[in-house]
């Protein structure tokens, strides 16, 4: 069985782009055949990996991805879900998931601020029980965004009604964030450009990488592809990587 990842909320900073590419490098080191699409040209680590939605709106290329790999990371820019939502919709992506023996696991964020829900709501209405839902509970909410409780919200209540997992994202603490800004990147890039880092910060992300494996562990069934008919070859868990 396939996976199929959807990463998208409308909120600005909301780790899209580093859990893509968290969970990109940990399928891979497990053996798995993934790749990761975005739709934001800066989030693309190379521009093979770029879907530009304004001049290629056509789903080919998500279908042939899921096609050709085990598992499939769509990650979403801020301001562009409702466009890949309405692509999904009326394309029939969700049949031709079914044709591919694939699942569809949508991955959102929980960061404090109003986007953040309106999107989560948004997403259980889109795709309501047809799709696993893991969300992503960001430490701190981006400055200047309207912020909103999760506690007692309607988000909270359609994810709990939809089974949604969470997993707490770490803190990047501010003196690693300072050292990776005076090195000329953010942390979705330091974590394909490592090699360019000093050792020690090299480290520091090895570090955050690990402790956010660890957290996705919990959360193999909804994250690793499952080859039909046997059982899994891609080891035990996210978490047991030889890095």
């Amino acid at each position: 069985m396939k996976k199929f990842i959807l990463v998208a909320n409308d909120a600005p900073q909301s780790g899209k782009t580093t859990f893509s590419r968290v969970l990109e490098q940990l399928l891979t080191r497990k053996g798995i055949k993934a790749c990761s699409v975005h739709t934001c040209p800066t989030a693309a680590a190379v521009e093979s990996s770029f879907w530009d939605l304004e001049e290629e709106p056509e789903p080919s290329r998500m279908l042939q991805a899921i096609e050709e790999f085990d598992a499939v990371i769509l990650d979403v820019a801020a301001g562009k879900m409702g466009t890949v939502l309405e692509l999904i919709q009326d394309n029939d992506i969700l049949d031709a998931l079914l044709e591919f023996d694939a699942e569809l696991c949508v991955a959102s964020a929980v960061n404090g601020t109003e986007k953040s829900l309106a999107s989560l709501v948004s997403l259980g209405e889109a795709f309501s029980d047809n799709a696993s839902y893991l969300l992503l509970a960001l430490p701190l909410a981006p400055e200047d965004e309207d912020l909103a409780d999760w506690s007692g919200s309607y988000a909270e209540r359609v994810m709990d009604y939809l089974g949604a997992a969470m997993v707490e994202v770490p803190e990047l603490d501010d003196e690693m964030s300072a050292q990776l800004w005076d090195h000329g990147m953010d942390l979705p890039s330091a974590l394909t450009r490592r090699k360019e880092l000093p050792r020690f910060l090299r480290d520091a992300v090895h570090s955050w990488e690990s402790s956010f494996a660890d957290a996705l562990a919990a959360h193999d069934d909804l994250l690793l592809p499952e080859p039909t008919g046997t059982r899994s070859v891609y080891g035990s868990n996210l978490a047991a990587i030889d890095y």
